[in-house]
């Protein structure tokens, strides 16, 4: 019986360690390590571009030329790319109102439930909300999933 690969929905708060140095940032590092040797499969959404972009220039302070760098290299792992839905808008704002969160965050948790992924945030606050649901997962509870690598990642 062949076990089918796990396929995540990553935010940027994941994406963005890829690039900086932060908390977490080895998790995220093997996280996208193990999409790049084909054993999970990382997928974004469209909006996650511009959210990366902006954490990217007001949170690390990078330069332009530094982002489009940054992006440029997120399009050369060809992942797949979810454009706007207006079913998952429509979801996403029962979400927003029922959690309290932000319609950006409720459309990503959105479309990875109607997609049947696994949506990882480094964003605890959001994940708190969602902590007794499996297919929300903080990026930090994905460290013991790496503790028996070679690898220091906690």
């Amino acid at each position: 019986m062949v076990t089918a690969q796990p396929v995540f929905l990553v935010d940027s708060s994941v994406i963005v360690k890829w690039y900086h140095e932060e908390e977490y940032t080895p998790v995220a590092l093997r996280l996208r390590e193990i999409h790049l040797q084909g054993q999970w499969e990382l997928r974004l959404a469209d909006i996650t571009f511009y959210e990366l972009a902006n954490a990217l220039h007001f949170g690390c302070k990078m330069t332009s030329a530094e982002i489009i760098a940054r992006v440029q290299s997120l399009l050369a792992m060809e992942l797949r790319i979810y454009g706007f839905d207006n079913f998952v808008l429509r979801r996403a704002l029962d979400l927003c109102a029922e959690k309290h969160i932000a319609i950006y965050d409720a459309y990503l948790i959105a479309l990875a439930k109607q997609e049947r992924l696994i949506f990882v945030t480094a964003d605890e606050k959001l994940w708190r909300k969602f902590s007794l649901d499996d297919s929300v997962k903080s990026l930090r509870s994905l460290a013991s999933l790496f503790k028996g690598d070679s690898k220091t990642y906690v």
